[in-house]
């Protein structure tokens, strides 16, 4: 029997793909596919391969394609994930499909991709961020006659956007345009064209900016009374997700919360924020105090490790954003309420602050911001979004100015 834990078994798995030639994007894809069926084993306490559990996760999948929530690709690669890391269980092996790539380009075009591909200036990922523009970019140029690469000239690169917008939505113009400004500034500094037509992509395409809609505090509230606080994994959720809706402190800032940063003589927690460097202090509220403190004495385990939240299985480590997301989630779903970041906790904040009256200067400085243009985002734009925003916290919110006191 395979006494591998659940994630050593999916590494295993995942190595197995790079051994056999796959990609690196294709191994990066399968990676976090075995990531999701690690966590869903670990948020239900299964820290070894358990093959009803590799069923759970293909039902859920399957009620989450049916529901809407993911799409049919999205659903098929988890599906064939979940079946592959059972073979690769039960027999070491995982049969392959065939990993070569067809380009269904011309000889020349794919010469020029050859070329793109070991650039070595750029890191795999990002040569592989950039095939994905050039090869429909250079379909098209054989499709419409243009042979070679030095043929192309501004009436090409121009007819080539018009024809991808009359068929995708604008974001995915704006990016099409970047990638092949990097394209072809690469080309032109490889002399294989003698411009590198920097003028043609100068210009700001209009992209559709979506509006991120909050968490409503019902939705938080329940979310957070779902929790079992009487079980160790529920004491450090209910603390994390306490933490975010009371501070609006980015995921990441959770996760990698020390012992050093809280001070519990003063109830403040002081921190240099993951992603801005930016030094910041808040308020350790009680609401926030109590629950870090019975997460702390009475659920985490024993480790030297500096982080506060861990994963609740040997070796235990700090968080990782996914176990965040899939965390909020688990109660989400209990809740019958669509899945949603756990960004929407510290949007929620900055929606009700602003609604408050708080002002942008103000909000910014407490999300940790670096101006307000991050924070314009969080001004309601309608009396619907507005309602849903202003709900009550009776209960939850701690008052204003009570300090942790233990």
């Amino acid at each position: 029997m395979n006494q591998q834990t659940i994630e050593e078994l999916a590494k295993d798995a995942v190595a197995f793909f790079a051994a056999n030639g796959y990609a690196e994007k294709s191994v990066n894809s399968k990676r976090k596919a075995m990531g999701m069926i690690v966590n869903y084993s670990h948020v239900r306490e299964v820290s070894h391969f358990d093959e009803q559990i590799i069923e759970a996760f293909i039902n859920a999948q399957e009620k989450r394609y049916e529901k809407g929530e993911i799409a049919r690709d999205s659903y098929t690669f988890r599906l064939t994930a979940a079946l592959q890391l059972k073979e690769f269980h039960e027999t070491g092996q995982i049969k392959l499909g065939s990993t070569r790539r067809k380009t269904d380009i011309t000889p020349h075009y794919s010469e020029v991709l050859s070329g793109i591909m070991s650039y070595i200036e750029w890191t795999p990922k990002y040569r592989s961020g950039i095939r994905k523009y050039a090869m429909p970019y250079f379909k098209w140029l054989a499709v419409n006659k243009i042979e070679t690469i030095d043929s192309v000239d501004e009436k090409v690169i121009r007819a080539y956007l018009m024809d991808v917008a009359k068929r995708l939505k604008r974001n995915s113009v704006h990016h099409i345009n970047l990638g092949l400004k990097i394209i072809h500034r690469y080309l032109f500094e490889s002399s294989l064209t003698k411009s590198s037509f920097a003028n043609v992509f100068a210009f700001n395409l209009p992209r559709e900016e979506k509006v991120k809609k909050p968490f409503t505090h019902e939705e938080i509230y329940s979310t957070l009374m779902v929790i079992d606080r009487d079980t160790v994994m529920g004491k450090r959720d209910y603390a994390m997700i306490l933490l975010g809706t009371v501070t609006g402190l980015r995921s990441v800032d959770i996760r990698m919360l020390t012992f050093d940063e809280i001070d519990w003589i003063t109830g403040e927690i002081r921190l240099s924020q993951q992603k801005t460097g930016k030094a910041l202090a808040l308020p350790l509220t009680h609401d926030i105090g109590k629950a870090i403190e019975d997460y702390i004495l009475h659920g985490r385990p024993q480790s030297d490790s500096p982080y506060i939240f861990l994963k609740m299985f040997a070796p235990y480590r700090e968080m990782t954003t996914s176990q965040l997301y899939n965390i909020q989630n688990k109660y989400r779903f209990q809740l019958g309420l669509p899945r949603g970041g756990f960004h929407n906790l510290r949007r929620t904040l900055g929606s009700s602050l602003v609604i408050a009256g708080t002002p942008i200067t103000t909000v910014a400085q407490v999300l940790g911001q670096r101006g307000i243009e991050s924070t314009k985002q969080y001004v309601p734009l309608d009396s619907k979004h507005l309602k849903e925003v202003a709900l009550d916290l009776a209960g939850l919110m701690p008052e204003k100015g009570v300090p942790y006191n233990g």
